[in-house]
Parts: C-alpha cells; sequence; structure tokens
C-alpha cells in the first residue's frame, strides 16, 4: 500500500471521527465568553487515542512552531476532543500530514501521524 493510500486512509478515519462526534459537541457547547476559563474539550465528546511515537510533544498550538507544553510517552492512551488542521504540513513519526488532535485535560495538541485511533468513547 502506498504512502499516499495510507495518508487518505488515515484522514478519512479521523474525519469519521469527527464528523460523529461534532453533532454531540455542538448540542452540549454553550459557548464561553472570549478568554473563557472552560476547559476547551468542557462538555463535548471524546474519543480515545494511543500514541505510538517514542516521545510524542504536546504543542499549544496545531503547529511545529507552536510552544511545547508537556510530553507523551509511547503507549499512553489519552483521550482527545477535536480533529484540527494546522497552518502547515509536517513530518512526524515518518509521514506527512496537516493533523492534529487536541488532547483533553492536557491543554495542547498532538500530531495525528504519531498516534492511532482506539475507535471508543472515552469514559468522561
Amino acid at each position: 500500500m502506498s504512502m499516499r493510500s495510507i495518508l487518505t486512509l488515515s484522514l478519512v478515519a479521523a474525519f469519521a471521527v469527527w464528523a460523529w462526534a461534532a453533532p454531540a459537541a455542538a448540542a452540549t457547547s454553550g459557548g464561553s465568553a472570549a478568554g473563557g476559563a472552560a476547559p476547551a474539550c468542557a462538555g463535548r465528546s471524546q474519543f480515545g487515542i494511543l500514541i505510538t511515537g517514542k516521545t510524542v510533544a504536546l504543542r499549544e498550538h496545531p503547529s511545529v512552531n507552536s510552544r511545547v507544553v508537556g510530553a507523551l510517552r509511547q503507549f499512553a492512551e489519552v483521550n482527545a476532543c477535536d480533529l484540527t488542521s494546522g497552518e502547515s504540513s509536517y513530518v512526524r513519526c515518518g509521514q506527512r500530514s496537516v493533523v492534529w488532535y487536541r488532547v483533553a485535560g492536557r491543554g495542547g495538541f498532538v500530531p495525528a501521524t504519531c498516534t492511532r485511533l482506539l475507535f471508543r468513547l472515552a469514559n468522561q
């Protein structure tokens, strides 16, 4: 299977999870004031992801140029609540992409190429 096919399948799977979780998130999010104190994933549907990279940087924004706010070790299972595209493509964990996951409860983003979806709803 070519790298392009793998990337396409990864994006389709990620979009499917996002599309499935988005209606519930929209129904439960009431919005917050500018600079709101509520966590980014509060009240939103969450799904599990597995960290596959050795040590993956948790970034403040979905960009490789963003400040590192933490790190996640390989095989860590964490919850994510959002799928987004960054400002430019990146190569991480041997693959090129623009897709990032917002990690629930950690205040940051991880590159989707360094993760695998667990296809389960997280306990909230």
